[in-house]
């Protein structure tokens, strides 16, 4: 049976052994009804994807019946839920991984014998987020122009968050009165400042409305629903909402109060049940 590791490190370095695992193929469901009086049946608000488990069945093999205890012991303190969240990651799928806390834990059953003891037990894993995530962030730079658009793609199976951090455009392109001819471009300018970048995915927009200068780092969390700027608290900034990349292709667009455009850098995790 395949390893795993918990924050990095295996299970082999605990001297325990994966045996089984046992895992729910969809997360708990939360449904939303609502009963009216007089009306026959129910008035369905939707469907919320709640909590997932899954559980371990773990061995442990050493010719001392107390070389068995000790190390489950000490594989029990690494894994403590007192510590809180942590990643999960299976030998046989690296690329993903899950975040679980221990939830519950089975007695341990000896089979004495006169060569080896084994200890068996099991182990219950609580995952508050359901869904399983790509190890490696996709990361993507936009130098955006004013009214611009692009596509991102998200190879997940459902929708996921993303962080949107915004900068100064690397290059904006001043205007000022030619006399006679309207205006006329004056080159490319360097540290300039935006106000009011927008961005829309699919159509939902969320809106930075403070101004952005050269060295300054915006980001939303659209998963988080957090706005900082220069990693301080600006959600009096925030305008709109907090749009998710669907599965598939997305279409974003950017508009700006300054009409200069902005630099966007696109960070997230694909993710699935």
């Amino acid at each position: 049976m395949t390893d795993f590791k918990i924050d990095g490190k295996s299970c082999a370095d605990f001297g325990i052994y994966l045996l089984d695992r046992s895992i729910r193929s969809l997360p708990n469901l939360r449904e939303n009804e609502i009963t009216i009086p007089g009306k026959h049946g129910i008035y369905d608000a939707g469907t919320e994807f709640g909590t997932n488990t899954i559980t371990l069945d773990l061995g442990v093999v050493e010719r001392n019946v107390s070389t068995v205890y000790s190390k489950i012991r000490e594989f029990a303190n690494y894994i403590s839920p007192l510590v809180g969240y942590r990643e999960l990651i299976f030998e046989d799928e690296p690329s993903l991984v899950r975040y679980v806390k221990v939830s519950e834990g089975a007695e341990i059953d000896m089979m004495y014998n006169a060569i080896k003891n084994i200890g068996k037990f099991s182990i219950t894993f609580k995952m508050a987020d359901p869904f399983v995530y790509k190890a490696d962030w996709y990361i993507e730079e936009w130098d955006a122009l004013h009214g611009g658009s692009t596509i991102i793609v998200n190879n997940g199976g459902i929708e996921c968050p993303v962080i949107l951090k915004i900068y100064v455009p690397a290059n904006t392109i001043a205007t000022q009165p030619a006399t006679g001819l309207g205006t006329t471009n004056s080159g490319t300018t360097g540290g300039a400042s935006v106000t009011g970048v927008a961005i829309s995915i699919n159509g939902q927009t969320v809106k930075y409305k403070g101004e952005i200068e050269e060295g300054d780092e915006v980001i939303i969390d659209t998963g988080n629903f957090t706005v900082t700027m220069n990693g301080q608290n600006a959600m009096q900034y925030w305008e709109g909402e907090f749009p998710q990349l669907q599965a598939g292709e997305n279409i974003i667009t950017e508009h700006d109060d300054s009409g200069v455009g902005a630099k966007v850098v696109f960070q997230f995790r694909e993710r699935w049940l």
